[in-house]
């Protein structure tokens, strides 16, 4: 039974993982496959992937024919535009490309990239601006309160005393978070800035 409940589990992902199905195996045009691979920028490793899949039902792959198509789809993936694409959306570079298409996909990609990690930093700026701001509301709210019970009747003297101490070092707090705050609208400001620069200067929005 637990054999059993184990193969339920696993089955699935065993069969998600797999490149290809039986029937593709049998049926496989292995230069459309390469080329198809070559448009998505896979590595040459990819057709271990295939082999594998295919293994179970006693197909080889055609190295030569996969190896000629993906060769083929390389030239439409390794394109400054496709690399800009992949560094766009925070993509990890991999050099499958050739030697004479390497440098402009290159180039392409670390533009898309610098935009992919300035939309990060002004994203992370604004989470903390945030919290920054929450947390200036609750100091505020805290001065507030012992300032409320600092007038009230009945406070005796040592208390009116700690009332007052502990209200200072909240002010001082205040300060702090008004300080921080500042900066980091600026430093918004700034990233900002930036990629609204990267952004009008996009040498590949025309693609």
């Amino acid at each position: 039974m637990t054999k059993l409940i184990f193969a339920i589990l696993v089955l699935p992902f065993l069969v998600s993982c797999a490149t290809m199905s039986e029937d593709e195996c049998r049926t496989a045009d292995w230069q459309l496959i390469g080329f198809s691979d070559g448009t998505k920028g896979y590595a040459v490793s990819r057709i271990s992937d295939h082999q594998k899949a295919c293994a179970k039902v006693g197909v080889s792959p055609d190295l030569s024919a996969y190896k000629q198509g993906r060769d083929e789809g390389l030239l439409d993936y390794c394109r400054p535009a496709t690399g800009y694409r992949l560094g766009a959306r925070g993509g990890s570079f991999n050099a499958v490309c050739p030697v004479q298409l390497e440098a402009e996909f290159s180039e392409g990609y670390r533009y898309g990239k610098a935009i992919y990690l300035k939309k990060s930093e002004l994203n992370s700026l604004k989470r903390d601006l945030v919290k920054q701001q929450d947390e200036h509301a609750l100091i505020a709210e805290m001065i507030e309160h012992k300032e409320r019970r600092l007038v009230q009747d009945g406070i005796p003297k040592a208390k009116r005393v700690q009332l007052l101490e502990q209200i200072k070092e909240l002010g001082a707090d205040l300060t702090y978070s008004e300080e921080r705050l500042i900066s980091l609208q600026r430093e918004m400001d700034g990233a900002g800035y930036e990629l609204e620069r990267l952004k009008r200067n996009n040498p590949y929005l025309e693609y």
